[in-house]
Formats: C-alpha cells, sequence, structure tokens
C-alpha cells in the first residue's frame, strides 16, 4: 500500500509537456512571423483540446469507474474547456511578444548572413557542422527512441490481426531466387531484391559475366513479384506471363539509384528504407532526421570537393569544363544514368546560377523558377500516384474482360495491361526518386554557398563553379540522347510497349557506323536489337549494346 501511494505521489508531481501537443516550444521564436505562427498554434490547439476533453474525459471516467467516474470525468472536462484554451492564449501572446522583441536582431543576422540553428543566429560553418554530425553515435544517441520504436511496432502487430497468407504456390523459383518465402509481403521482397542486387551490381562487379548474370536473374524475379497481378498468376500456374522485359541494370537505378551517383545525392531514402526493412532494424524518426542530415553533410563536402580545383584558382572556366566531361559521360552512360545526371544538374545550376547573379531582380527570377519547379515537381508526383491508382483499377476490369475475348485478343490486352503497370510503378518510383534527390541537394548546395569556414571570395566562385557543373551535367546527359522526359525514357526502355499504337511511319535509313549507333538512345538502341533478333540482355552500358549489334552485322 505504501509503495502504491508512493507511486501515486510521484506521478501526481509530474508536470504534463504541453510542448508536445503544440502549445508552446522548447526554443525561443526566430521572428515576429515565427512568434505569430506560434501564438495561433497554441491558441488553436488549446482550443481544440479543451473541446476533446470536455468530450473524452466523461468516458474515460466512466469506463475505469462507472457512474462516479463519469461525473467526476465532467468536471474534467469542463475544467479543461475552460482552461486549456486560456493556457493556449497567454502561451501565444507570450511566444507572439518574444518574436516581436527578437525581430531587429533576426532582421541585423539575416543581412550579415547568419542562420538560425534551433537556438540562436550563427555563422554556418560546414566543417563545424560535420565533425557534429561524426561525433554523434547513434547506438547510444538513438537507443531510447529505438526502444520505444519496437514497442509500438510490437504492439501494432499484437492488435492487427494479421495473418499469414497462404504458401500454395505452382513454383517457388523466383522467390528462391530473392531468398523469400512464398507469402513475403511486397515490402519484404523489395528489401531483399535490393539487397541481393546490390551485392552483385555490376557497377561492383565489372566485367564479371557470372554476376552479370545473376543481375539480370535477379531483377526478372522482382519484376514479376513486384507486379500484384503477375504474382497472382505466377503463384497459381508458375508462369511469369508477358511482364515487359526491362533492363535489370535501369529497374534497379530508378527503383534505388545507382551506386555512381552516391558521391552527389547519397544513399537515396528508398535504398535507406530496404536496408532497414532487410535487416529488421527499427529506425525512429529522431534516428531518421539524423541520417538525413549526415547525408545532406556528405553530398556538401563532395561537391566542395568537386568544386575545389575552380574555386581555389588552379583551372579556369574553360579547363575546368574540360576537366568534367569525363566524369560527366561515365555518369551518363550508366543505365538511366542519363535522367538522373540532368536532375542533379539542375539542381546544381539553379543553386549556383541564383547566387552568383547580379542584382536583386535576376536572384529573384532564380528563387521563382526554383520554387516553380518544386512545386511542379511534386504535383507530378501526386498525378503519378493518381495515375497507378486508376491504373490498377482500370487492369482488374480488365482482366475480367479478357474471359470474354478470344485468344489473340486476350493476349494483346493482357500484355498492353502489363506494360501499363509496370511502367506506372516505375513512374512512381521515379518520381519520388526525384523529390528525394532535389530535397537533399537543395539543402547540400546551400550549405556550400553558405560555409562562412571558407572566405566570401570562395563562396562566391563555388557559386560559378555550381552553376558550370550543373550546365556541364545536364548537357552530358542531353549528349546521350536523354530528351528531359524520363517517363518516356522508361517507355523507350520497356521498348515502347505502353505506349498507345500509330499507324506506322515510313522507315528510315539505319544507322550504319559505329558514330550513328553511339548518337541514339539507350532505348533505341535495344529497339533496334529486338528488330534484328540481337540479344543485348547482358549489355550493361550504351557502347556494349552497339558492340553487340556490329558484331551481329559481321556474322
Amino acid at each position: 500500500m505504501e509503495m502504491r501511494a508512493e507511486e501515486e505521489k510521484k506521478e501526481d508531481e509530474e508536470t504534463f509537456d504541453l510542448t508536445a501537443v503544440g502549445i508552446g516550444s522548447k526554443t525561443p521564436p526566430r521572428h515576429a512571423g515565427d512568434g505569430l505562427y506560434r501564438c495561433i498554434r497554441s491558441v488553436l490547439v488549446g482550443a481544440v483540446g479543451g473541446v476533446a476533453m470536455t468530450l473524452a474525459a466523461p468516458v474515460m471516467g466512466a469506463r475505469e469507474s462507472g457512474i462516479k467516474g463519469f461525473a467526476g470525468g465532467c468536471a474534467q472536462g469542463v475544467v479543461g474547456l475552460v482552461a486549456l484554451p486560456l493556457i493556449g492564449v497567454a502561451q501565444g501572446v507570450y511566444d507572439l511578444g518574444r518574436g516581436i522583441g527578437a525581430t531587429p536582431v533576426a532582421i541585423q543576422a539575416t543581412v550579415v548572413g547568419k542562420e538560425w540553428d534551433g537556438t540562436s543566429w550563427q555563422f554556418y560553418d560546414l566543417g563545424r557542422e560535420r565533425d557534429a554530425v561524426d561525433a554523434i553515435d547513434p547506438d547510444a544517441a538513438f537507443a531510447a527512441a529505438r526502444k520505444r520504436q519496437r514497442e509500438e511496432k510490437a504492439a501494432f502487430k499484437k492488435g492487427s490481426g494479421l495473418f499469414a497468407p497462404s504458401t500454395n504456390v505452382a513454383s517457388t523459383e523466383f522467390y528462391d531466387v530473392l531468398d523469400v518465402p512464398p507469402d513475403a509481403s511486397a515490402a519484404r521482397i523489395k528489401k531483399s531484391y535490393y539487397k541481393k542486387a546490390l551485392q552483385c551490381h555490376p557497377d561492383k562487379h565489372p566485367g564479371d559475366a557470372d554476376a552479370a548474370a545473376k543481375f539480370q536473374k535477379i531483377g526478372a524475379a522482382y519484376q514479376v513479384l513486384s507486379n500484384p497481378q503477375a504474382r497472382a498468376r505466377y503463384d497459381a500456374s508458375g508462369d511469369a506471363g508477358d511482364v515487359p522485359a526491362l533492363d535489370s541494370t535501369t529497374l534497379f537505378a530508378v527503383v534505388f539509384g545507382s551506386a555512381k551517383f552516391e558521391d552527389f545525392v547519397g544513399e537515396l531514402q528508398l535504398a535507406q528504407l530496404a536496408q532497414e526493412e532487410q535487416d529488421d532494424t527499427d529506425v525512429p524518426d529522431e534516428e531518421r532526421a539524423y541520417l538525413q542530415r549526415k547525408r545532406e553533410v556528405g553530398c556538401a563536402a563532395k561537391v566542395v570537393d568537386l568544386l575545389d580545383p575552380y574555386a581555389s584558382g588552379r583551372l579556369d572556366e574553360a579547363a575546368f569544363e574540360v576537366s568534367l566531361k569525363p566524369l560527366a559521360q561515365d555518369l551518363a552512360s550508366n543505365a538511366f544514368g542519363a535522367a538522373l545526371l540532368d536532375v542533379v544538374g539542375y539542381a546544381y545550376e539553379m543553386a549556383g546560377g541564383a547566387r552568383a547573379a547580379r542584382g536583386a531582380g535576376a536572384r529573384g527570377a532564380f528563387a521563382l523558377r526554383r520554387r516553380a519547379h518544386a512545386l511542379g515537381t511534386r504535383l507530378a508526383t501526386a498525378r503519378s500516384l493518381g495515375k497507378a491508382g486508376g491504373r490498377s483499377l482500370a487492369a482488374r476490369c480488365a482482366e475480367k474482360r479478357e474471359a470474354t475475348l478470344d485468344a489473340a485478343a486476350a493476349a494483346a490486352s493482357k500484355q498492353k495491361r502489363e506494360s501499363e503497370l509496370t511502367l506506372s510503378m516505375l513512374e512512381v518510383m521515379w518520381r519520388l526518386t526525384v523529390v528525394d534527390v532535389e530535397t537533399t541537394l537543395r539543402v547540400a548546395c546551400h550549405k556550400v554557398l553558405n560555409d562562412h569556414g571558407a572566405p566570401r571570395e570562395t563562396r562566391l566562385a563555388r557559386a560559378r563553379g555550381l552553376a558550370i557543373v550543373g550546365r556541364a551535367f545536364r548537357a552530358a546527359a542531353a549528349a546521350s540522347g536523354y530528351s528531359g522526359n524520363a517517363v518516356q525514357a522508361l517507355r523507350d526502355t520497356i521498348g515502347g510497349a505502353a505506349a498507345p499504337s500509330a499507324a506506322p511511319a515510313p522507315a528510315a535509313p539505319e544507322p550504319a557506323s559505329r558514330e550513328e549507333l553511339l548518337e541514339l538512345s539507350v532505348g533505341q538502341l535495344k529497339k533496334l536489337a529486338r528488330e534484328r533478333g540481337v540479344d543485348v540482355s547482358t549489355a550493361l552500358e550504351k557502347a556494349h549494346i552497339v558492340d553487340a549489334l556490329l558484331s551481329a552485322r559481321k556474322e
């Protein structure tokens, strides 16, 4: 009894943290605008919380102590209805006052280039932040958060009523390739694909034919098992069907990025999630934010190294552009590398151009372009998600109609349906990757250009150099045949199967020389290979496809 009384006394002495529900904050407001935002938030949270407490307290009291608890809950609800709004208003007025008082300091700090670090205005220093990030031990810093995450995950699984689906499938070959059971979830299949494909990726095993063949087999298995309808057919009959054969290197690059780009974009969030699930780790939001910060700092440091020959004055603009060409061409030649290189190049060009621009009008124009582009990217992502959902529903209806068609018509309908679903999946993945990369590089470039650990002249040189790199990257992407339309590039890669049929155009003269072939895009080369009956499934680079076409012609 005494122990129980002591526990109750301890609970009564504990104070409720209002900042956890949005009333007030543990950090001071930066300026009047920040103070006004906090004021509005505190007032709204107080009002809504008071109403919610009025409704919930009687119900909770009745569950615990019946009629007596209901009466006590009503009393608590009335107190909450009055007290919480008053607390919210008081806290809001206090934050607004502090924000107004902090505004002069904020204006002065902004003028001289200082940044808000969460508690005060400081000159940003990339080296200092890198040291701070490296000094953090994730195992120690996030131990409590990981434990909480595991407990919440376990509680969800226990109460969700989930059960394992049937494992009665006609063939387990594709499941064995990915090392997953037949009842594996879509998430687990993706994670296992990432781990398996990464182990034998061509970038890690150049010239290894066995690794390349294994990589293609893993990709083929994932294409079937990641498509719900193709997977259902495979489970029922063991037949993979007519899923469009997408080059496995391209598939991996679209979904998880390329190892060659890690210095520029870091590890994509899709890849991070895949690795977490594969390793069965529980990463809390706090640790995820730390990993993203570490990624941004790493990308910024790599950009500083890339720009150093120009920013330090060792190379002039012309020599710097020449030095970038081999790197840009190598990145563009990678599977779907031109599309990703164009995204990276645009981010660099906009960031560097905005800082190097002279005059408020020019800088404002760059800022508007960047905001409009970011909004357009997010809208395109939302459209692709909606389109994928619509195509999935349409595919189900088409599958039912195919039962009433003759064999030839049903096969054609099925091929078109599978092509559309594959394209939709890849388009969504690509759009999410673009948002991830652009968001990361926007922050990384800001760090590079606002690094007060370097002199002002060096920061300005970095801005000009960043714009040069951006233009060089985009030029290399265009030179490789990339049109700027990633979705069309995906269509070309899977052979245009998802494109609407059109009347055949007059045949154009086929390219004869190696130079003419190299001017074609990867999609055009693969289409030409199919027309000539040349197997290029193991070709990992554009030049390899050209070599296969030329060798077949000699034979």
